[in-house]
């Protein structure tokens, strides 16, 4: 290599070295830098290229200037003080927020929700309401509503022995006639439901001759009707929403009595009546709301029936004592319709048809 070859190199290696030696002002920018810190990244802008690294490190000095990313934190009015920045309304902000599956829901939506239904109604409802009511409930009932509803069909069931037809009377007239010279039980003395077992008090066989007297032929149809029955019966079923029907019971030696039984509803009421008789040995299986029988307790498969027993008093339940609320109607001549108008109020306030 010749000598000016070498003072090339040499001349080269010198501008190199001074080229890699950091000036003064390089120097006071890489303070500033150290100084401020690193600059924040930004997502919405570019990354700087290589080319103008050291541009941008000679300008950090100097005041940033605002890009189109940054949001201001804060807006300076007309008369040039600085406002905090407000957000800007939600469109559905008049309206409760969906509740997250995975959160419990907001407790202000229900609140929301009633203050519209309660909006919604008439200024006069609004009024009659008080303060801090929660209003009226679907099974909320009231006397005034009670007596607003229209009364339900009632049915009214009623026995005939005892009841409609005097069977004591005729049995003891009929017992006269066939047995003159044995004891009887006058009427106003009888004692009990089932006359065959006061009979069979007297005498042991005497029990088995009174069997023989209802069971003769045309004994149903020879007695009389109780005083004021027919007549109660007739007007009952004039009634609006009244329905009447006959439950009584067949003797086991049926042969006579269920015939005549037909036979004098018929002759007392009327043909059109016979359709309503119902013979049956367990009165509880007939569906009612209120069942009129000399008899004081019925029993039979179902525990609880649907009607009211009212007793009909006669000479052998007189000294029966009925627990509260059961009743008693002494004679047809007493004011059955009220019993009658206390169970359709009854009915209509508890709503059963």
């Amino acid at each position: 290599m010749d000598r000016e070859t070498q003072n090339r190199m040499d001349s080269d290696t010198r501008l190199r070295m001074a080229d890699s030696v950091p000036r003064a002002d390089d120097l006071d920018a890489e303070d500033n830098t150290e100084t401020e810190g690193p600059e924040p990244e930004e997502e919405c802008c570019d990354e700087a290229s290589p080319s103008e690294s050291v541009v941008r490190e000679r300008s950090s000095s100097l005041p940033p200037t605002p890009r189109e990313c940054d949001e201001p934190t804060t807006r300076e009015s007309k008369s040039g003080t600085a406002q905090p920045k407000t957000e800007p309304p939600c469109p559905d902000a008049d309206k409760p927020p969906c509740p997250d599956a995975d959160k419990p829901p907001c407790p202000d939506a229900d609140k929301a929700q009633s203050a519209e239904a309660q909006a919604a109604q008439p200024a006069d409802a609004q009024a009659a309401q008080p303060a801090g009511a929660a209003g009226p409930t679907p099974d909320s009932t009231t006397a005034d509503t009670c007596v607003a509803r229209k009364p339900p069909k009632l049915r009214v069931l009623v026995d005939m022995d005892g009841v409609l037809a005097d069977f004591e009377g005729a049995a003891f007239k009929l017992w006269r006639a066939t047995y003159p010279d044995e004891p009887f039980v006058a009427p106003e003395n009888r004692r009990g439901y089932y006359i065959k077992q006061q009979y069979a008090s007297l005498r042991a066989d005497l029990g088995e001759k009174m069997v023989g007297i209802y069971t003769t032929a045309k004994f149903f149809t020879d007695m009389e009707p109780l005083p004021g029955a027919i007549d109660a019966i007739k007007e009952m079923t004039q009634m609006a929403d009244t329905e009447v029907l006959f439950c009584t019971t067949s003797l086991r030696t049926f042969d006579n009595c269920l015939p005549e039984k037909y036979g004098w509803i018929r002759q007392y009421l009327g043909p059109e009546f016979v359709d309503k008789i119902i013979i049956i040995r367990d009165k509880t299986l007939v569906d009612g709301h209120l069942l009129f029988d000399d008899k004081d307790t019925i029993t039979g498969l179902k525990e609880k029936p649907s009607w009211e027993h009212i007793l009909m008093s006669t000479a052998h339940n007189k000294d029966v004592v009925l627990p509260p609320p059961k009743q008693r109607l002494e004679s047809w001549g007493h004011d059955w319709k009220s019993i009658l108008e206390r169970k359709r109020q009854e009915l209509a306030c508890n709503n059963v048809q």
